[in-house]
């Protein structure tokens, strides 16, 4: 399904849901989303027709930006989501699973709540669910020395008891097998998706060095899967792929060495001569992105001024 289509999809969803709607909550206790347990509460009619009402007017907002895949490098705008599949993380496809089963008990206390889940259904199949991971409530306690207290007849009495917070404010919403956030590093640490990022950078520095000879590449490898910095710029060099099917023909020895001894500046260290020569990956500091810095095309000069640049950041006239 197209980026376009996900977007219609979500719109039409809406449209069915406001002809008859019905609201469901959970909340998920435990220390982790892998292994919580979900239980389902009831909020009274009032407190329903906020939360579905604001539920419609949150995935409305979604439905109006510019839907993304999931790439650990974006920097967001205000008018873009991330909307990557929502079997590609785990932690949030086996919550679902369980709210979609009829035999979901009824909420009775125990471990801190670390997550709230709304779903609202409609017409016919339609539906959306929203999940609030941070915030008020969430995994946290009472403030040491705080009571709270609940006043009758101007007669103030302790609240002994859990208090669940809701919070208009959703950081994931999932419409038919699409899970949106807004936040990057939500997808990329709290819902346990690195391991998948990891797997890219690596997939992706194997392809862009197939014809490049470096020694040290198995340590670069591993330092690729395992950097954040070098994740992101290996989905940097995925999208130069992607949109430049002829880029990968740039990346060889026979191109990246003559550039090289021509710029010195660039600081990459070669070995060996013709056919025997090779970058030099260095694990130092103040080098070890370089290599991965070229292979992403971020050494640039100006044909105004005649200086060179380090820029990490291009769109190609």
């Amino acid at each position: 399904m197209s980026r376009d289509d996900r977007r219609e999809h979500l719109a039409a969803q809406i449209a069915q849901i406001r002809l008859d709607p019905a609201l469901t909550t959970y909340v998920v206790r435990g220390a982790s989303l892998s292994s919580a347990t979900v239980t389902r509460i009831t909020l009274e009619r009032d407190l329903t027709a906020t939360v579905v009402a604001d539920v419609l007017a949150h995935a409305e907002r979604i439905s109006e930006k510019e839907f993304l895949p999931y790439d650990p490098s974006y920097q967001l705008a205000s008018n873009q989501v991330i909307a990557d599949d929502v079997a590609e993380v785990p932690a949030i496809a086996e919550l679902l699973a369980v709210v979609d089963r009829d035999d979901v008990a009824t909420d009775a206390g125990g471990d801190p709540v670390i997550a709230m889940v709304h779903r609202v259904e409609g017409a016919g199949e339609a539906s959306v669910t929203v999940l609030r991971l941070t915030g008020a409530g969430i995994a946290t306690k009472r403030a040491r020395g705080v009571r709270a207290l609940l006043g009758q007849g101007g007669v103030f009495t302790e609240i002994d008891a859990e208090i669940l917070y809701y919070e208009p404010r959703f950081d994931a919403l999932v419409s038919g097998g699409d899970l949106i956030v807004s936040t990057i590093t939500l997808l990329s640490r709290k819902l346990e998706a690195p391991e998948r990022a990891r797997a890219r950078a690596r997939e992706v520095f194997s392809t862009a060095t197939e014809r490049i000879a470096i020694r040290g590449a198995d340590e670069l490898a591993d330092a690729v899967a395992s950097d954040p910095a070098m994740i992101a710029k290996m989905m940097a060099v995925s999208r130069l792929l992607e949109h430049d099917p002829d880029y990968a023909e740039l990346l060889t020895t026979d191109r990246l060495v003559p550039f090289l001894r021509a710029n010195p500046h660039i600081d990459i260290d070669i070995v060996g001569e013709g056919d025997a020569a090779q970058l030099v990956y260095d694990p130092a500091p103040q080098k070890r992105y370089r290599i991965v810095k070229a292979l992403a095309d971020d050494y640039l000069s100006s044909q105004l001024t005649g200086r060179d640049y380090e820029a990490g950041s291009k769109q190609r006239l």
